[in-house]
């Protein structure tokens, strides 16, 4: 599998990039252009996997109080909630690694939008039995697109016999 390029639009939108949640849960809209036919509609499935989209955003605070809910931040540094809409005496975000400091992945993320237009500007829900969707990396958002970049970057050299060391930059 290929590593992937985490600053693309198309494919980790930023939030405010995000299609709305007023369409039905099995519709899911390319973030960039909704004319084309869902993942679900689609025979190819490397057509499907390309209207994938994700969301990826570092977490900054755990503020649960009713429902687990996640203050982030995605790549353009916009915050928004992260909502489980799961009680929060059933779902322990820490144990499913959702920490702060580390960086969340949200597949076909929607954004909700708030209920006063003036005050916020909505937030991401995830639905009651949806959450291992969310899958969750160690590490900051920053080091995590820098990590694939440079190992995409190290994919066209790969067989040249010399193998590069990320976190020390040395040749071994």
């Amino acid at each position: 599998m290929p590593i992937p390029d985490f600053t693309s639009p198309l494919t980790f939108p930023p939030f405010s990039a995000l299609p709305l949640a007023t369409t039905t849960a099995n519709h899911r809209d390319n973030p960039q252009t909704s004319s084309q036919p869902t993942p679900d509609s689609s025979p190819n499935p490397e057509a499907q996997q390309e209207q994938d989209w994700y969301l990826i955003a570092q977490i900054s605070q755990n503020m649960t109080l009713t429902k687990p809910t996640l203050i982030c931040s995605d790549a353009s540094s916009q915050t928004f909630a992260l909502v489980f809409d799961t009680p929060h005496d059933t779902l322990d975000l820490s144990a499913m690694g959702l920490k702060r400091g580390c960086t969340v992945v949200i597949p076909h993320a929607r954004r909700t939008p708030p209920d006063d237009e003036g005050k916020k500007q909505g937030f991401v829900k995830i639905a009651k039995g949806r959450e291992a969707d969310v899958r969750v990396i160690p590490g900051a958002l920053e080091r995590v697109t820098l990590l694939a970049a440079r190992l995409k970057g190290g994919q066209a050299g790969e067989g040249k016999g010399g193998v590069r060391t990320v976190g020390m930059g040395r040749m071994g």
